[in-house]
C-alpha cells in the first residue's frame, strides 16, 4: 500500500502559480486542515518511481490540464491511499 504517514490529510494537485490557489488552501486552514499541494516535479517523480521512466516521460509531454490533473489522482490514490471528493465550492 501508499505511504501512510501523509495518509489524513488534504491533497490537491496544481499545475499553475500557487498564488492563484491560496484563497483556497486559506478557506482550508480556517477549518484546521493543512493541504499537500502536488505540482508536476512531485507527480512525475511519483510515476518515475511506481511506473517507471517512460510512463513519466508520456506524463510530461501531456499539455491538457485535465489529463494531468486525471493522472495526477490517480497516481495520488494509489500512493498515498486516498479517498477522492469532489467539489465545487465551498460556500
Amino acid at each position: 500500500m501508499g505511504d501512510h504517514s501523509a495518509r489524513w490529510g488534504l491533497h490537491l494537485y496544481w499545475d499553475g502559480d500557487p498564488a492563484q490557489i491560496s484563497a483556497t488552501i486559506e478557506a482550508w486552514r480556517q477549518f484546521g486542515v493543512e493541504p499537500t499541494v502536488w505540482g508536476p516535479a512531485a507527480i512525475t517523480e511519483l510515476l518515475r518511481e511506481g511506473w517507471g521512466t517512460a510512463t513519466a516521460s508520456v506524463f510530461e509531454r501531456i499539455r491538457i490540464p485535465a489529463c494531468r490533473s486525471d493522472i495526477a489522482r490517480t497516481v495520488l490514490l494509489h500512493k498515498v491511499d486516498l479517498l477522492q471528493l469532489d467539489y465545487t465550492n465551498m460556500g
